[in-house]
Order: structure tokens, then C-alpha cells, then sequence
């Protein structure tokens, strides 16, 4: 019997090279694909990512699906509920929250995400801009850790 991998959705990359983009392409390349596979959640109008082709090519999706609030206030509140109903494959969120209206979208998407049943949900930042923390959520427990370089373990 084969086992399918769990899908992990991917947040926040651009459609530009910089270091999320490469940090976690560098994670999917050597990462056991037959295990666990990235999707990677975008604007419905942005353009191709940098590492679309290199992305398909190793099996993953591009989930086309955000609505901004300035194109519809509602369809920006539906969509991404609709999403996670119609793709139960995924089994966890990874939001890279480098960009200034982070904190209240991380909130949302974790929020979003726990109505949905998915229980592995990480928020984390890698610039100062958000003060570099990530919250991880397992289940119902939530920790934050700051990550100013030093090591920390969520208990």
C-alpha cells in the first residue's frame, strides 16, 4: 500500500528571488517529497513565482485563491475557508510573515486555519520589521518564540 504525502501549504512567497524564496526551496529540494509536499498559496493576480516551473516540476501547487479586501471585502473573507473545505489533503500551514500588515493577517490565517481542523500551523518572521517571532501551533497549544539568534524550543 502506497501512502500519500501530506501537503503543507506555503505563505508568503513573492513573485521576486529573496531569502524566504530561497530558504524554503532550498527545504523543498532536499526534502523527502514522497513524504510531505509543499503547495504554495498566492493572490489571485500575482504573477508567477520565481521557482514556479522548478515548483511544478517537483509536484507542488500553486493555489491561486487570496482575494485583497480592496477587490472585495467578502470574497477576501471567503475564500480562504472555502479553500481549506475544498482541499481536506492539506494537513498544515506554514505563513512566511515578513510584510508590514503581518501580525493581523497571521492572526486570521491562524485563526482560519483552527476552524478548518488544521492543527499544524507555524507564523513566523525572519526580519526585524516583525520583531522576528513565530508562533507554532500544534493542536490547541500555542507558543511564541522569539528568534533574535538564539536557539528556542517550543514545550
Amino acid at each position: 500500500m502506497t501512502t500519500q504525502p501530506i501537503h503543507i501549504l506555503q505563505w508568503g512567497m513573492t513573485t521576486g528571488l529573496g531569502g524566504i524564496e530561497t530558504f524554503i526551496m532550498n527545504v523543498y529540494r532536499h526534502m523527502d517529497r514522497t513524504k510531505v509536499q509543499f503547495d504554495f498559496l498566492q493572490d489571485y493576480h500575482d504573477g508567477p513565482l520565481h521557482f514556479e516551473n522548478e515548483i511544478q516540476s517537483m509536484g507542488g501547487n500553486i493555489c491561486r485563491v487570496l482575494v485583497p479586501q480592496r477587490d472585495s471585502l467578502i470574497r477576501s473573507r471567503t475564500c480562504l475557508p472555502r479553500f481549506f473545505q475544498q482541499h481536506p489533503e492539506i494537513m498544515g500551514v506554514h505563513m512566511h510573515a515578513n510584510f508590514p500588515y503581518a501580525p493581523k493577517t497571521s492572526t486570521d490565517t491562524l485563526r482560519i486555519t483552527s476552524l478548518a481542523r488544521i492543527w499544524r500551523r507555524i507564523s513566523c518572521s525572519r526580519t526585524s520589521l516583525t520583531l522576528g517571532s513565530a508562533m507554532v501551533s500544534t493542536g490547541r497549544n500555542s507558543h511564541i518564540m522569539q528568534l533574535h539568534g538564539k536557539k528556542h524550543v517550543a514545550n
